[in-house]
């Protein structure tokens, strides 16, 4: 799970729906006119705490199930809420490490 590339693309994906553990984004045709966004991150194979990625092209949309004793969903809100830079590297690396550890 590529939290720095959710954050970078941000501008071009808008939460649809988000419950604790089931976030929903639509995503911005738009963003495949960014060289560094118009690749999708893999998602073959996912970190401890991400259950499934499901993306749809036909859509535009991609789901993301995680473990909410792995990642706060109050952290996965903030990342597409803040409009601070600094606040937005702080919180990527907190759900990195949130990951990396296997808990909130």
């Amino acid at each position: 799970m590529d939290f720095q590339w959710l954050f970078k693309a941000r501008d071009y994906l808008t939460v649809k729906k988000h419950t604790p553990g089931t976030l929903k984004l639509g995503v911005s045709p738009a963003i495949m006119t960014v060289p560094e966004l118009s690749k999708i991150p893999r998602t073959d194979v996912l970190p401890k705490g991400i259950k499934k990625v499901d993306v749809s092209i036909f859509t535009m949309s991609a789901t993301i199930e995680y473990d909410t004793h792995v990642l706060d969903h109050t952290l996965v809100d903030e990342l597409f809420a803040t409009t601070d830079p600094e606040r937005g590297t702080q919180i990527v690396a907190e759900l990195n490490e949130c990951l990396e550890l296997g808990l909130a």
